[in-house]
């Protein structure tokens, strides 16, 4: 189980801040959760100066961070306008595969940042093996899971 700085990549559900029904989905039809709470971010450290106000320095989710376009691109990942956002700050030091996904994310779209949240259904531990991963995504509304080499879609 997790005990002290957050997994990086691992057992882990993410998603497009950019999407503007992110919160909603992860609040309402996965976590069931109140629809003002927020969710960590996690990007390159490289991009945090140019997207957020502070010194990229949480690499473990440990600080907010202001956006410094409140009304620009993350505007959907905030639970309230003006609101903080948690931020995992990825350095050179993260599992690769991590990274490289931030990368190419980042690539596509511009910014190098998604949604990190636990991997756990409702009222429900994070999940701890393969089989505990593969059951969460078939009762939730997970569209894709990778295990590894694995990719399973609904």
């Amino acid at each position: 189980m997790e005990w002290g700085p957050r997994a990086l990549g691992a057992r882990c559900i993410l998603a497009s801040p950019f999407s503007p029904y992110v919160l909603e989905n992860l609040n309402r039809f996965l976590k069931r959760r109140e629809p003002w709470r927020g969710y960590a971010l996690s990007g390159l450290v490289e991009a945090m100066d140019t997207s957020f106000a502070g010194r990229p320095q949480a690499r473990f989710m440990e600080c907010d961070y202001l956006p410094k376009e409140p009304s620009g691109p993350f505007r959907h990942a905030m639970p309230a306008p003006g609101a903080a956002i948690r931020v995992q700050a990825v350095d050179r030091q993260a599992p690769w595969r991590f990274r490289r996904l931030l990368e190419a994310f980042g690539d596509t779209t511009g910014h190098p940042f998604l949604v990190n949240t636990s991997f756990n259904g409702f009222h429900e531990p994070i999940v701890c093996n393969p089989r505990d991963a593969v059951r969460v995504f078939y009762g939730t509304g997970v569209d894709l899971l990778v295990l590894e080499q694995f990719v399973l879609r609904k």
